[in-house]
């Protein structure tokens, strides 16, 4: 019998948490709710990131694994530059088009240098006044990542189980001591200099400690149980920061989602939440957070305004949604035959 994971029907849940929370920071539909915005926006962040740095630990224990650092974040920008350029060049070309920026097209390429390179997140030239400023995810993923891949090659599970867990606790607890509301993180001069890589770097971490130790929590408990208790600890994870997200309750909620995402990649026989339709749904989820920034400031207000009727804006949130998920496999189209001929990707 197959067998599958949880975790693909999960990335599909965070990318559309974070999507409709992105909608709601314009639209705020969030209060017809009794609650001023959608906080498990930010628990989907975290949960990226630690899936992320649980897959990079596998990647680097399988037969496959990359040589080194290099060829690991070679090997990543083959399979996400194709298609975050071809996201970066709709946005761009919109933006031109709108005509509301004082800059050239030239001179808006030349100051959006770092963002094409997809190194923004090092703080380089616009801060985050980005092109497409939701990808500043993607950067901070392929700086972390290549920095976490070097320590594990040179220091391998004194990394994963002593340092990582340790960065973790302390880059955290800066994070949320420091700046306890997002504003903070966005708008305070020099805040940007580290929050996104403290975050990503602490969050990654924390999924290379989880997979370091799910072998051994798994071989004590039934596979059944693990994914079922790892889908109720995520679950649980986005009940609480629907309402307490991004506040002091944050520890909390970052140890459920360390919890949650352990259990849930445990394999199971495929069943309704890891079939095959739910893992290729779940494939395009990169490209649906790629391209929804693009409907979401440069489409949907020009036809139903944020100030308008919530029973429009609620128009506006489905709209948006059909659009953002159309786009994406339309860029999943796009992308496929430029990624066999440049990186002879999938043959």
């Amino acid at each position: 019998m197959k067998k599958s994971n949880s975790i693909y029907f999960w990335k599909i849940i965070f990318t559309y948490i974070i999507v409709i929370f992105h909608f709601d920071n314009a639209y705020h539909i969030a209060t017809r709710f009794g609650v001023e915005q959608f906080n498990n926006a930010f628990t989907g962040v975290d949960f990226f990131f630690i899936v992320s740095g649980f897959l990079l630990y596998k990647k680097a224990l399988s037969p496959s694994a990359p040589k080194n650092a290099i060829a690991y974040t070679a090997d990543r920008y083959k399979g996400l530059y194709v298609k975050y350029i071809l996201s970066f060049t709709a946005v761009f070309v919109v933006i031109c088009l709108e005509g509301k920026t004082a800059l050239t097209p030239v001179e808006l390429l030349w100051d959006s240098k770092w963002e094409i390179l997809m190194v923004q997140s090092l703080a380089l030239g616009r801060g985050w006044n980005l092109i497409n400023p939701t990808a500043w995810y993607l950067s901070v993923m392929m700086v972390c990542g290549t920095l976490i891949y070097f320590l594990l090659d040179r220091y391998g599970k004194t990394f994963a189980k002593v340092i990582a867990p340790v960065a973790a606790v302390l880059l955290l607890g800066v994070i949320f001591v420091r700046m306890p509301n997002l504003d903070v993180a966005v708008n305070e001069p020099g805040n940007y200099l580290y929050y996104p890589l403290f975050r990503g770097f602490a969050e990654m971490s924390m999924g290379v400690w989880g997979a370091a130790l799910q072998p051994t929590v798994v071989k004590r408990i039934p596979e059944v149980a693990a994914s079922l208790a790892g889908n109720l600890v995520l679950l649980a994870a986005c009940v609480v920061s629907w309402r307490f997200g991004h506040s002091h309750v944050d520890y909390l909620i970052s140890a459920l989602l360390l919890v949650g995402v352990t259990l849930a990649f445990t394999d199971t026989p495929e069943n309704i939440l890891t079939g095959p339709l739910v893992r290729r749904i779940s494939g395009m989820t990169i490209s649906v957070y790629l391209m929804h920034e693009l409907f979401r400031s440069h489409v949907i207000p020009y036809v139903i305004p944020p100030e308008s009727h919530y029973r429009d804006r609620f128009l506006a949130l489905g709209i948006y949604l059909l659009m953002a998920t159309a786009a994406a496999i339309l860029l999943e189209i796009l992308a496929r035959p430029i990624e066999k001929t440049v990186f002879h990707k999938g043959k």
